[in-house]
């Protein structure tokens, strides 16, 4: 494997890194906000995060869909913090 191959993969773990990171985040913080609707730190961390997935860098990182990723976070937290499928995340190659 080249020096280049090498930090390709790299990039792309570090990509993905951020993008896990992000989704954890927000289904931690919708979970905290269905358990405390009216918490007002609570929805703005959940409003933090999901201008995050609207911005320029997330379209830089990967394809998925922000609108998608959200809409299945929230479904995946609607269920008693019970996983209804797992979202996979793939940084741009």
């Amino acid at each position: 494997m080249s020096t280049n191959d090498k930090a390709v993969k790299l990039a792309k773990m570090k990509t993905n890194a951020i993008i896990i990171s992000a989704v954890k985040d927000y289904r931690k913080a919708l979970r905290r906000q269905r358990k405390k609707p009216g918490n007002r730190t609570v929805a703005a961390e959940v409003r933090e995060i999901e201008r995050f997935f609207h911005s320029e860098w997330y379209g830089m990182l990967t394809d998925v869909d922000c609108d998608f990723l959200i809409r299945k976070c929230k479904e995946e937290c609607a269920y008693d913090g019970k996983r209804v499928s797992k979202t996979s995340v793939q940084a741009r190659p």
